[in-house]
């Protein structure tokens, strides 16, 4: 069906989320449920300060999903690579906006 977790990457400091769904798995709230509980138990239970993720700018479904888990856009030109922005909330943040209603 797919993954969903963190990547930590030698190249990028801190915990960058990443899902990849198979195609005939899209549109059904899979991804967005499993990152975040990722999230979620990141930040509860690993006690991880900040998380960023990746998403191809053209990439409207996974925009809107990193969007819905309270990330803000914090990069349009990720690496230098103006097709990838990179998006990132704080465990402060994430606690915040999921507590308001």
């Amino acid at each position: 069906m797919g993954e969903c977790g963190f990547w930590v990457r030698p190249d990028f400091p801190g915990y960058s989320l990443r899902y990849i769904l198979a195609e005939k798995y899209w549109g059904h709230g899979y991804a967005g449920e499993a990152a975040s509980r990722a999230l979620q138990w990141g930040f509860d239970t690993q006690e991880i300060s900040r998380v960023t993720a990746v998403s191809q700018a053209a990439n409207s479904g996974s925009i809107r999903i990193l969007q819905q888990l309270c990330m803000n856009l914090e990069d349009s030109a990720h690496k230098g690579l103006t097709d990838f922005h990179r998006y990132a909330v704080s465990r402060e943040e994430w606690n915040r906006k999921r507590a308001t209603p």
